[in-house]
């Protein structure tokens, strides 16, 4: 009779309680997961996984067969079970210093920039290193220099007609006119292939 009888107080007393947590559950925020997750600035399995682990548990309300959550109530067991280092989260987040952390975002934008400045500084000087060695010229020069080399193909050809007229005027022979006509080709594209970039760009400069 002992046993039923304790056994009927403990039931009494867990309703009791039940209901006075009921009752401070109602007098919180009801949310679903994916509201809280949102008021959290979480994602809703986060909220699940919580859930799950029994960290917000106990703010868990079933209204008509439908999880809800006390907001309020959550709150405080999220930062007390979730946050980093649980029993100093809300200790530290009180304390923090708005003035900190703008100097910390302060000084991250100014590292990226200093960053971003010597790095343009170390590629304009290769690209300068690489001018002077002569292993970079510029766009416009290149233009020009391929303008010149064209000109001087085309007037070294025409050049030929005059050249060897009165020559091959006088000749008979086939293949010594073949000869000619090819000593004076090679010699010609013999004298085009020596011409370099710098003697073109100076030459169009001039």
């Amino acid at each position: 009779m002992a046993i039923i009888f304790f056994a009927l107080l403990w039931i009494i007393v867990k309703n009791i309680t039940g209901a006075d947590n009921m009752a401070q559950k109602k007098n919180h925020t009801l949310m679903g997961i994916r509201e809280y997750a949102r008021h959290r600035g979480v994602t809703a399995p986060a909220v699940s996984d919580a859930i799950k682990r029994g960290k917000i548990s106990q703010a868990i309300v079933m209204v008509k067969g439908n999880k809800k959550i006390a907001a309020e109530m959550a709150d405080k067991l999220w930062l007390q079970n979730t946050a980093p280092n649980n029993k100093n989260a809300k200790t530290l987040f009180n304390n923090a210093d708005p003035n900190d952390a703008a100097q910390k975002i302060g000084d991250g934008i100014y590292t990226k920039a200093r960053a971003a400045k010597e790095s343009y500084s170390a590629k304009l000087a290769q690209l300068n290193y690489e001018k002077k060695s002569g292993k970079l010229c510029r766009v416009d020069d290149v233009v020009k220099a391929a303008a010149e080399s064209g000109r001087i193909t085309r007037d070294s050809i025409l050049n030929l007609a005059d050249k060897l007229a009165p020559i091959l005027a006088s000749e008979t022979d086939i293949h010594t006119i073949r000869e000619i006509m090819t000593a004076e080709l090679e010699a010609a594209l013999t004298n085009l292939a020596t011409i370099s970039l710098d003697d073109l760009i100076t030459e169009d400069r001039a």
